[in-house]
């Protein structure tokens, strides 16, 4: 069993999945970052583009949304008519992103809503009832035939794997919650102004939503009303979630990063992993420093391959690395213990949720996989470069200085802090924080420090009077 721990407070906003003391997964949610898939919008075709058969939206979304014709629910009953009968200039619509903007292109659209569950995902202009493949021919019948006496309307459902430890009770009230939720949607759209949103959940919802209530042991979440929105966003998390201003993670959270940005990981066996990003691929690298257990020297390669393996895939997921991965297992002479590896790989594998591909030893022994992307990779979020060696990125360093305000109990203290640090606090932080920092903060630009440095902390008074004993223009007071 997992539990789940969530850094709310600040405006980075953090989420951890451990067994035990066992991290697994990190995600990271930074506000210039947040996507907008599965967001809702009332928006107003803009233009209808009769060669392309697709519309443009104004969901507010900046650029205009495009929203081709296969997208309207219309088109799926009569694929025939054209777009323009379908859709007129000015009409207002519900939207749903699919993809968010990149470069000049703006969001992709769908009038196809869905609204997800743990268990279903509702349709309300489906008209059919799916069932997850994973599940036996025989739940796959029983569950469609459910569903299917459970319609009304043009409405389906997608049922997820996840119904597999769900009965038909639960399962009911989460598709009536879900049609509910719906038409809570579409009353707010019918005198809403456009464009404007309709439904908007925190990100961290949806990466909490791939667990299963049943493979969660908890919900820790350190801020209050945080911890009551995700109880509505996630009835059926409910009974795990809990606030508590302390969260009772072993692994504090600044080395937690640190430990994922450094290339370097080593075993409790001795073990030694090199984990290299580059644009075109990422490398790993295993060493063996003191693994000795009086093996042969094949038996011994093979039991230091094996703990090499089960901590990659945990590093992968960990990491949330993807594309080209290449592996430089010690070399093996026997192909027999090579297979071997390969399963004991395949395996572990099997606990990350993202698709991987495994394609084997090459011609050089290297170990060949992929892995799909879906978001950036947790080094290339936190990492930047300090004087010519890697290091927290300034923005990093700026977001570990929130959270460290925001739970410093003194007085006033004093920080050094890098300019770049500084700067970044100032424009993207300090608006977020005004009236949340409880004490009062000095800063002072050094450029010879990595990141920041508290170099006084204790009573109003102490810090007066090491101000005092200071040029007034190297010090500025920030709350």
């Amino acid at each position: 069993m997992a539990s789940i721990y969530l850094y709310m407070q600040g405006t980075e906003q953090i989420g951890i999945l451990a067994e035990k003391s066992d991290v697994q997964e990190v995600q990271i949610v930074r506000p210039e970052a947040v996507s907008r898939v599965g967001n809702i919008y009332l928006g107003k075709v803009v233009n209808i583009e009769t060669s392309l058969q697709a519309a443009f939206v104004d969901f507010g979304g900046g650029k205009f949304g495009f929203l081709p014709k296969k997208e309207v629910p219309e088109a799926r009953v009569d694929g025939d008519r054209p777009l323009e009968s379908l859709l007129t200039e000015g009409q207002r619509i519900i939207v749903q992103v699919v993809k968010d903007a990149y470069q000049q292109k703006g969001a992709q659209l769908t009038a196809n809503i869905t609204v997800p569950g743990i268990h279903v995902v509702y349709l309300p202009f489906g008209n059919y009832v799916a069932v997850s493949r994973k599940l036996s021919e025989e739940q796959r019948e029983a569950w469609k035939k459910e569903g299917n006496r459970w319609v009304t309307d043009c409405e389906g459902a997608i049922i997820r794997t996840s119904s597999q430890s769900a009965d038909k009770a639960s399962l009911q009230a989460e598709w009536q919650q879900l049609r509910h939720q719906w038409k809570n949607i579409e009353k707010t759209a019918q005198n809403g102004p456009v464009p404007s949103s309709l439904f908007m959940e925190f990100p961290l919802s949806k990466w909490i939503r791939k667990f299963r209530p049943n493979e969660l042991e908890s919900i820790f979440v350190n801020q209050v009303q945080a911890a009551n929105q995700l109880k509505k966003e996630l009835p059926s998390h409910e009974a795990l979630i809990h606030w508590q201003k302390q969260l009772p993670l072993s692994v504090p959270l600044d080395h937690l990063l640190e430990s994922i940005l450094s290339p370097k990981v080593s075993t409790t066996e001795g073990v030694e992993l090199w984990i290299e990003q580059t644009e075109a691929l990422t490398v790993v690298d295993v060493n063996s420093s003191t693994f000795r257990k009086g093996w042969t020297k094949e038996d011994a390669v093979f039991l230091t391959n094996k703990v090499a393996a089960i901590e990659i895939a945990k590093q992968l997921r960990l990491r949330n690395i993807s594309g080209i991965i290449m592996i430089d297992f010690i070399k093996m002479k026997s192909t027999s213990n090579q297979q071997k590896l390969l399963h004991i790989f395949q395996t572990a594998l099997k606990k990350d949720a993202i698709r991987t591909e495994v394609y084997g030893f090459t011609k050089l022994g290297l170990l060949e996989m992929t892995r799909k992307r879906e978001a950036e990779s947790l080094p290339s979020i936190l990492g930047g470069t300090f004087r010519d060696f890697k290091t927290f990125s300034s923005e990093t360093y700026a977001f570990l200085l929130e959270r460290e305000l925001l739970e410093r109990k003194e007085e006033a203290l004093i920080v050094d802090v890098h300019p770049q640090v500084l700067q970044f606090f100032k424009e993207k932080i300090m608006p977020n924080s005004v009236g949340q920092v409880h004490i009062a903060v000095f800063m002072k630009e050094n450029e010879n420090v990595n990141g920041f440095n508290i170099i006084r902390s204790g009573s109003q008074e102490t810090i007066n009077e090491y101000i005092a004993a200071i040029p007034s223009d190297a010090i500025d007071k920030v709350f």
